[in-house]
C-alpha cells in the first residue's frame, strides 16, 4: 500500500495551487461582472467593474489597490498567509489600515481549510413608501468560510472554467431591524467560485432576517469579461 499511497500524495500536492493563483494582483488587470439584485423592492441588474491598480508601500507593507464602483479602493497583499485585505480608501480619501488583517484565501488552499472573516449587509433594504425614503439594516456579520470544492465547473457569460475553488461563506448577528420593531437575527449564506488564472468568476449571497418588516435580499455575480494589459 505505501506505493499507491505516495502516488496519492503527489498527485494532491501537483493540484495544489497558491491563494494568489485564484485572486490574481497583477496591476492592471480589470474584470466586468453582471450584478443581479433582488431586495424587498423586487429584482434589479446592473455592471461590477474591478480594477488593480499599481501597487505601494503602505505602512510598510507592498499592496495592490483594486478599485470598485462607488470610488472605494481596498488594499490587498499576499503574505505567508495567503492573500488578505488590509486596508480601503474611499474616493478622494487617504487609505486607512483595517485593526486586523482580512483573509480573502488562506495560503494552504484544501478541502475543508477554514478561516474567519467580516462581511457587511448589502441587500437588507426596502423604501418605505409613507416616508418617501430608503431604509437599510447596515451591521457587520462574522463570517466562517469553508472550501468546499477544488475542482468545479461553472459556465458564465465570460465562459466555462474547469477546476474552479468553491467557498462557502456562513453567519450570522443581531441588529436592529427598525426601531418600531427591535432587534432581529442576520445571516449570511454566501457561496464564491474561483478559476485558477482568472479569479472571481461567480458569487451567490443570500441575506435573511428573523423579521417579516425586512425579511431578506439575494445578490448574484457572474463574470461577463477579464481584460489583462
Amino acid at each position: 500500500m505505501r506505493a499507491p499511497l505516495l502516488l496519492g500524495i503527489a498527485l494532491l500536492a501537483g493540484c495544489e495551487r497558491p491563494a494568489q493563483d485564484y485572486f490574481p494582483l497583477q496591476p492592471g488587470w480589470e474584470w466586468q461582472y453582471a450584478m443581479r439584485i433582488v431586495t424587498a423592492d423586487g429584482p434589479r441588474a446592473g455592471k461590477h467593474l474591478v480594477t488593480n491598480l499599481p501597487a505601494y508601500e503602505f505602512a510598510g507593507v507592498n499592496v495592490v489597490p483594486r478599485r470598485s464602483p462607488g470610488g472605494t479602493t481596498t488594499l490587498y497583499t499576499r503574505d505567508a498567509q495567503g492573500v488578505q485585505r488590509v486596508g480601503e480608501a474611499g474616493e478622494g480619501e487617504d487609505p486607512r489600515r483595517y485593526p486586523m488583517p482580512q483573509t480573502v484565501l488562506p495560503a494552504a488552499i484544501a478541502i475543508g481549510a477554514t478561516w474567519k472573516g467580516d462581511t457587511h449587509t448589502r441587500v437588507l433594504e426596502v423604501t418605505s413608501h409613507a416616508a418617501g425614503a430608503l431604509y437599510r439594516i447596515e451591521a457587520d456579520v462574522p463570517l466562517l468560510y469553508t472550501v468546499e470544492s477544488v475542482d468545479d465547473e461553472v459556465r458564465v457569460p465570460a465562459g466555462e472554467f474547469r477546476g474552479c475553488l468553491r467557498v462557502h461563506a456562513r453567519g450570522s448577528t443581531l441588529a436592529e431591524v427598525r426601531k418600531q420593531v427591535g432587534m432581529a437575527q442576520i445571516k449570511v449564506d454566501q457561496v464564491d467560485w474561483y478559476a485558477p488564472g482568472v479569479g472571481l468568476v461567480r458569487s451567490e449571497r443570500r441575506e435573511t432576517t428573523s423579521s417579516s418588516a425586512l425579511p431578506g435580499g439575494t445578490l448574484e455575480v457572474e463574470l461577463e469579461r477579464l481584460r489583462k494589459p
